[in-house]
């Protein structure tokens, strides 16, 4: 909308402008303003641009051209431009051209000034940058680390490397890295020999992939150069050592491994781990006995056979290189072993740690190192003979430190015989699993007198079994671990009624994890688990949403229940395992 006319306006329409001029103008210059008035009003959109009102006079219509002022002039021409496509009248032309023209002069001018004044920020962004790296370069040099002692600066040096040094070096990574800050740190890191005291060697020196990929192996004696230089940089500190060999030629050379790495170094070796195949750990096992007095974690993983025998397994061997290892703490291995002669010699009474799935051992041996282990935390024990019950029915086990116990049975009839003798008043977590193409799982009751056992210490956090229980001792155990939020039965189907108190916290209101059976999977099946799912998430519900779910079933999927379909679809983990 056009402004108001008025003193207190500043535009007025050409239009009512003229009406006002008409008025005050004689009859005989009536003429001439009519005609200068329809020629203005025709360059325009019937008020749709603004004139400023001081830019016309009285005289200018009687002339038959109206005189601008150059600061109104430019913006009137310029609105004629933009609001409309008639022709310019031909006493404005000279005036446009002229304009053009300074216009184009005036550009010259600003282009080159523009360029003037780049050229300045240029040159002063550079001097900021500059003084930027020289206040850097200041705040170094004043820096707090420069007045940090050595002795300091080697404890920070521990906290920033925490993993082992690898052979062959990796020198993207600590301590190498920290090495080439400075000399001063240099110097440090040279001179701190526990950042080179955990070595590890083989995971890339003696890598599968590297092999396959016929890029060129790191030789042997490049290997075991760089092993003893990081040696001995770590001093006279204990070692750690974790040796791998995998399939490539240079692991052959193993036994120069263990002779030019252990052997020199036994007084020192604190921890060791072993990967490799059965021909090099037995190079380790067959080393004197009394070598490894400082022995305080052990680690042997087999790999099996490097070349094909008409075995399938390792023959029995025996732990006695570690007989003398007073200080043992933790031992894994993965083969068997013959216990009659080796396992009883070690010093169990300071073992916390024991870690032995495929040790087959016999029944009452295995009890038997539970007994003597005074001071075990954490037990994985492979249990796959039996040559009797040698236990009287009176003959209790303590271990009363035990809080995590694992046991993985092959052939033992007479395991619930025996496992009734223990006493585990600090049990947290529990699994108990049974070979089932050598005992046959069917054959496996739980025994009601185990669920004390395992609940005993009111702790039970974890459980996990694989062979059958009545729904009533099921139903006993759950309700005593309070605590429990893992529950794992891969063979036991929940009946509706259990489900009904899981549902509303009246049994494991802890619960986070569940995997169980079940019969089928279909909506019939799988709605009384799913509703009792949905129900703990209620907020009157004082029991924990049960996140992680997982059904065993023997005869496959047939379809997609809606309501499973459903559940997945809001983000629920909700996985099956067949077979």
């Amino acid at each position: 909308m056009p402004p108001e006319s008025g003193p207190s306006s500043p535009f007025v329409t050409t239009e009512t402008r003229v009406r006002e001029l008409m008025m005050e103008a004689s009859d005989d210059e009536l003429l001439g303003m009519f005609i200068q008035t329809l020629s203005m009003i025709h360059l325009t959109w019937s008020d749709s641009f603004l004139v400023p009102e001081a830019s016309f006079k009285s005289n200018d219509m009687a002339t038959g051209s109206p005189t601008l002022t150059m600061a109104s002039y430019i913006p009137y021409l310029a609105s004629i431009a933009s609001q409309t496509n008639e022709p310019l009248p031909e006493a404005m032309q000279d005036q446009a051209r002229g304009l053009l023209a300074e216009a184009k002069q005036d550009l010259t001018v600003l282009h080159k000034e523009r360029d003037r004044v780049q050229s300045l920020l240029d040159a002063i962004q550079s001097k900021c940058d500059d003084m930027a790296v020289r206040i850097e370069q200041y705040r170094m040099a004043i820096a707090l680390h420069r007045k940090l002692p050595n002795e300091l600066l080697s404890q920070i040096f521990r906290v920033c490397n925490p993993e082992r040094v690898e052979v062959p070096w990796a020198l993207d990574k600590p301590p190498w890295t920290l090495g080439r800050v400075c000399s001063r740190w240099r110097k440090v890191v040279l001179g701190t020999p526990s950042l080179w005291c955990n070595v590890e060697v083989g995971h890339t020196a003696f890598d599968d992939q590297q092999w396959l990929s016929k890029v060129s192996p790191t030789p042997l004696c490049v290997i075991l150069s760089m092993t003893k230089e990081v040696i001995r940089r770590s001093g006279s500190l204990p070692l750690s050592l974790w040796i791998a060999s995998h399939s490539n030629p240079c692991a052959e050379h193993y036994p120069s491994v263990i002779a030019e790495l252990l052997v020199p170094n036994v007084a020192r070796i604190r921890d060791l781990a072993l990967t490799g195949f059965f021909e090099e750990i037995g190079m380790f096992l067959s080393l004197p006995v009394g070598l490894f007095k400082s022995l305080e974690s052990v680690r042997l993983s087999c790999m099996g056979f490097r070349f094909k025998r008409d075995h399938t397994s390792p023959p029995s061997t025996t732990l006695a290189v570690l007989d003398s290892s007073r200080n043992l703490r933790s031992l894994a291995f993965d083969f068997r072993i013959n216990t009659s002669y080796s396992l009883f010699r070690l010093p169990l009474h300071h073992l916390t740690r024991l870690e032995a799935p495929n040790a087959g051992l016999d029944l009452n041996d295995a009890f038997s190192v539970l007994g003597n282990c005074a001071a075990l935390v954490e037990c994985t024990l492979g249990i796959g003979a039996e040559r009797g019950v040698q236990y009287g029915r009176d003959a209790a086990i303590l271990v009363p430190e035990l809080s995590s116990l694992d046991l993985r049975v092959s052939t033992a009839p007479h395991f619930f015989t025996v496992f009734r003798r223990l006493i585990l008043p600090s049990l947290v977590h529990f699994a108990l699993s049974f070979c089932a193409r050598k005992s046959g799982i069917s054959s496996h009751q739980w025994d009601s007198v185990c669920t004390s056992i395992v609940t005993r210490s009111g702790r039970l956090q974890s459980f996990a079994l694989n062979c059958a229980i009545s729904v009533a001792e099921l139903e006993a155990l759950l309700a005593a671990a309070p605590l429990l939020s893992e529950l794992k039965t891969p063979e036991v189907e929940f009946p509706a009624s259990l489900l009904q108190k899981m549902a509303h916290g009246g049994l494991v209101p802890r619960l986070r994890m569940l995997a169980c059976k079940v019969e089928r999977i279909d909506d019939a099946c799988l709605d009384p688990y799913l509703n009792m799912l949905e129900n703990r998430r209620l907020d009157t519900i004082p029991a924990t949403h049960i996140a992680d779910v997982q059904f065993f079933n023997n005869r496959g999927i047939v379809g997609y229940p809606r309501h499973l379909r459903k559940l997945c679809g809001n983000g629920w983990n909700i996985r099956f395992e067949i077979g």
